[in-house]
């Protein structure tokens, strides 16, 4: 049966407008760079969402306090907004001045009235056909700047948008996509530079990290995640085997403003698995980089696992704040692995302060007290037995965003239980199909979801809430001590961040994979959420968790998949005290066509 696409959005007030005809959005705030570059500082009201993490240190936080402890059951639908698109919904919004703008799969653009739903315009990239996809044809959001919508394709290029019109400015290749390179990510905008990485690091290819001109499309420099002959790193690869290295930089990555400097994620190497066919530690795989904002130059890096055959790469989105470590001020980047841990490491050199586990299983190994892992090598895939590993190919944590309330010095990350068996095979490298080198097929039964909340100055898990799926939804936290985030059986959640009990909960209409993001408009706080189901479900199936399967067939219409708005009318009355609070809901389909008429289409919440 097919699911709607749709967006839905909740109110204690609900008030919608007609529809707009305008052709055109608002401009883009003239202030707009200074206001990237002061969120999360004092200067910041919280009435927008500019980046993607919210602000250049990533902590995906909101200063709003509107919607709180007290008031969050009252949270109501307030309009609706069809896509008609299918496949994973894993976009996170940005918005600015009223203004939000949001990529969904297939590579559409939208800018619609952050307040009511209404749309200004949308765009539709023009995809080729023979994309090499590892999970869906998914986007995890767009950056904003000097009058455009910046966002990554599919086909690994960039692309800029007129952010009044929608309509194209340039188009910049990155790299073949026939060579099984492909583009995700959410660019982090830094001024006038738009600092995006390469997706495809399953398929062979050799990663890089680029910055763009943000006015012309063109490339500032490229950062190789994978060294070539005569590079530092090179010497990691036994003979040719870099070039089909792997290394993606999939995920937005951290800037530091003081510094200068670019902090990243690097994925896991190729063939994933056959560790004999690239012997050495192979750098920059399952590192993080840090790398010179002006000119890409690599400061300084730290790897997690040297040598990967797991698929426990460093694709992840590092978060850096000043904390006390062992009663030293430090200034540090910290980050969630795939591994397990839950890492601390000093910015300015790279230095390990600390890492703490927080999956419930890890069999590969351990890190020590020196920062190094120390692996067990019995754990390495074989031809002639099956090797079990946790946490498995999903990894601990996925391709998710974490968040981190700098006030409690508190992180929150989406948690991933899941084993993988692994088998290697002969393979030989072609360019655009996967490359592994190996056979990975789930543990029955072994994989469920937390939410683990972290002290990063105490250095422990300070509370640990399990979810009957694995959790491959994003996560936001507010000052008002709320953690949101969602399910794959359709539960949007929200969590008291002192406690991790459960604030308020709403059935969407299929599963969450995306980010939500916070923000106000003419006062009123709203929670926008993008919801829907699909692409290849963080590398855990029906096996590993049967339940899902029921979770990906789900369909109702749009009427009785919503609470009944509660206490509309007494809070809507002329010259009350409104809190209106809304949540946007992205909901589509990949088994079936959509919805007739609901494609661009905005509909009021009527109860």
């Amino acid at each position: 049966m097919a699911r709607k696409t749709l967006i839905l959005v909740f109110g204690i007030s609900v008030v919608v407008s007609s529809l707009l005809g305008a052709a055109e959005a608002p401009p883009l705030p003239r202030d707009l760079d200074a206001g990237q570059y002061q969120a999360g500082g004092d200067r910041d009201t919280g009435e927008d969402w500019l980046l993607y993490g919210r602000n250049h240190k990533a902590w995906r936080f909101s200063p709003l306090t509107r919607i709180d402890k007290g008031n969050v059951k009252e949270l109501n639908p307030v309009w609706t907004l069809g896509t008609g698109l299918y496949d994973a919904f894993e976009t996170s919004p940005v918005v600015a001045g009223g203004v939000m703008y949001f990529t969904t799969p297939w590579n559409h653009v939208f800018a619609v009235n952050a307040a009511t739903g209404e749309r200004y315009w949308r765009y539709a990239y023009p995809l080729p056909h023979g994309l090499s996809l590892c999970c869906g044809a998914v986007n995890h959001g767009a950056g904003i700047g000097s009058g455009k919508v910046v966002f990554a394709a599919l086909d690994a290029s960039l692309a800029a948008l007129d952010a009044k019109t929608g309509r194209p400015v340039w188009r910049t290749v990155m790299a073949d996509y026939r060579q099984g390179y492909s583009a995700a990510q959410a660019p982090q905008i830094i001024g006038k530079k738009v600092i995006v990485g390469i997706s495809g690091g399953e398929f062979g290819i050799r990663g890089f990290i680029d910055a763009y001109d943000i006015d012309s499309g063109k490339r500032l420099w490229r950062f190789r995640t994978i060294p070539g002959p005569g590079e530092q790193g090179n010497e990691t690869w036994e003979k040719d085997s870099w070039k089909t290295g792997g290394g993606a930089a999939a995920l937005t990555c951290a800037y530091d403003a003081r510094t200068d400097t670019i902090f990243a994620g690097i994925g896991g190497p190729g063939p994933v698995l056959k560790g004999e066919d690239r012997k050495g530690s192979n750098l920059y795989t399952d590192c993080i980089v840090a790398l010179d904002a002006g000119d890409g130059r690599l400061k300084w890096y730290y790897q997690t696992i040297p040598h990967d055959v797991w698929h426990m790469g460093s694709v992840l989105e590092p978060v850096i704040d000043d904390i006390t470590v062992d009663g030293q001020d430090r200034k540090v980047v910290m980050f969630a692995s795939k591994n397990g841990y839950f890492y601390v490491l000093d910015r300015l050199d790279g230095s390990f302060l600390y890492a703490v586990p927080f999956s419930h299983f890890i069999n590969w190994g351990t890190v020590g007290q020196d920062g190094k892992a120390i692996v067990d090598e019995s754990k390495y895939p074989a031809h002639d037995k099956w090797t079990e590993i946790f946490p498995g190919a999903a990894g601990a944590t996925g391709q998710v965003f974490a968040a981190y309330d700098p006030r409690m010095k508190r992180m929150f990350i989406p948690c991933i239980e899941n084993g993988h068996q692994y088998k290697l095979t002969e393979q030989e490298f072609k360019p655009g199909l996967s490359y592994w080198g190996g056979v990975a097929q789930s543990i029955p039964n072994a994989a469920y979801g937390h939410v683990a909340a972290i002290d990063v100055e105490k250095k422990r898990v300070v509370w640990d809430i399990q979810t009957m799926f694995p959790l491959v939804c994003g996560i936001t936290c507010t000052a008002a001590g709320l953690v949101i985030t969602g399910t794959p059986d359709q539960k949007m959640v929200i969590l008291d961040s002192d406690s991790g009990r459960e604030l308020w909960s709403f059935r969407g209409l299929s599963g969450w994979h995306s980010a939500p993001v916070v923000y106000s408009v003419a006062g009123r706080e709203y929670i926008a959420f993008a919801n829907g189901w699909g692409g290849r479900p963080a590398g855990f199936d029906d096996t590993a968790s049967p339940g899902l399967q029921g979770c990906r067939g789900i369909t109702s219409s749009m009427c009785s998949a919503y609470p009944r708005c509660r206490g509309a009318a007494a809070d809507s009355r002329e010259g009350a005290v409104v809190i209106s609070v809304g949540v946007i809901i992205i909901n589509y389909t990949i088994d079936g066509p959509h919805y007739p008429g609901f494609e661009g289409e905005v509909y009021p919440y009527s109860g």
